[in-house]
């Protein structure tokens, strides 16, 4: 799939899926917002800025965890280590939270752009933007012998990720987790 998007480097979308959705009582990926399944929410969000979308994990993974259940941060390290360096970025987003807008995750990789770090928002460590250029494949490799299950926090300290500034509605990093989160996140 080609898009043509505002980013001067290409842009991977990473939909992380793989969780066990143990709160929810279900696949979060199948799980109703405002008419239409968080999956599909997700992949329309990152269509539109991305130039290739990958859903990473769960039933309806393009990419399978070989072994499943290891958190976002495994997966976050595992897609990364698999990626060629190269001039793109690769943004991870989390499966759970559809009030994340095209414009902020567009803002998010320019600001990836700019800097030419990786870069997340304060206090959440998700969606994160990481520019594969210059990956730590070493280092990344060292966290992961360490801990097979490392937080995201940690992988994001391990790559020397940017902490950026909310601006706007803290309402947009809302996460939709138990089936009451569907009512409180509308």
């Amino acid at each position: 799939m080609s898009v043509e998007t505002n980013n001067n480097t290409p842009v991977t979308g990473f939909i992380l899926a793989g969780g066990r959705s143990s709160r929810m009582g279900r696949d979060k990926a199948d799980v109703k917002w405002q008419g239409m399944s968080l999956l599909n929410h997700m992949k329309m969000s990152l269509s539109s800025i991305a130039s290739r979308v990958v859903v990473v994990g769960g039933r309806h993974a393009d990419i399978a965890d070989h072994v499943p259940f290891l958190g976002p941060g495994n997966a976050i390290a595992k897609r990364l280590l698999m990626m060629p360096a190269s001039e793109q970025i690769a943004l991870f987003v989390p499966i759970d939270m559809p009030r994340l807008t095209p414009a902020l995750l567009q803002y998010l990789i320019r600001q990836c752009e700019r800097k030419r770090a990786p870069v997340y928002f304060e206090r959440e460590y998700l969606p994160v933007a990481i520019p594969t250029r210059y990956l730590l494949s070493d280092k990344l490799q060292a966290l992961l012998s360490d801990s097979p299950e490392p937080s995201v926090k940690l992988v994001l300290q391990c790559i020397g990720a940017h902490s950026l500034e909310i601006l706007g509605d803290n309402l947009l990093f809302a996460n939709i987790n138990r089936p009451e989160d569907l009512c409180t996140c509308n």
